[in-house]
């Protein structure tokens, strides 16, 4: 099993974004903006982003409902780096192999944040899910209130929500 993702600063992930793969860049931006797990950003389809700013998802690992929030900027650069013609039910993020039919893996993306970590000159350990902590601890400064943060994170206990959103005090 591999290590549990580290929190680390906004700024520092910036630095990693910034060296990325610019698809794989906007994927850690929309998770970071939403606190989305990175397969529920990887399962957004081009209708899911072109309808509407508020994206209603069912989360792969909880299949629990959840409304995410996507500001009119970045629903530009997402749908940007699709064709305008291109079918709602494509992969906004499509693999390598199966474009049509399957989306980007998680591997894929964790692959260019190694990437990117080693070309920053960055001593951290960061993976896809290190933006669901940022997007926490941000929220938890933001409201002070983490049963408003566990409620946006779709947590069903307080002690899931409390690893997230006090990651930069730990």
């Amino acid at each position: 099993m591999g290590r549990a993702a580290q929190y680390i600063t906004r700024d520092a992930m910036a630095q990693i974004i910034e060296k990325m793969m610019s698809e794989n860049a906007l994927i850690m931006r929309i998770a970071v903006h939403t606190g989305i797990r990175i397969t529920d950003v990887l399962n957004l389809r081009i209708g899911d982003v072109r309808q509407n700013k508020r994206v209603s998802i069912v989360e792969h690992k909880t299949s629990k409902r959840k409304e995410i929030y996507i500001p009119a900027q970045l629903r530009r650069e997402i749908l940007a780096t699709r064709e305008i013609g291109q079918h709602d039910g494509y992969y906004v993020f499509p693999g390598r192999v199966h474009p049509l039919t399957c989306h980007r893996t998680r591997q894929a993306v964790y692959k260019d944040i190694q990437r990117a970590i080693t070309l920053s000159g960055l001593d951290v350990h960061c993976s896809p899910h290190t933006a669901r902590k940022i997007y926490a601890v941000d929220k938890m400064r933001e409201l002070k209130d983490i049963d408003a943060v566990g409620k946006l994170l779709n947590h069903t206990h307080r002690s899931t929500t409390m690893i997230y959103a006090l990651a930069d005090l730990l």
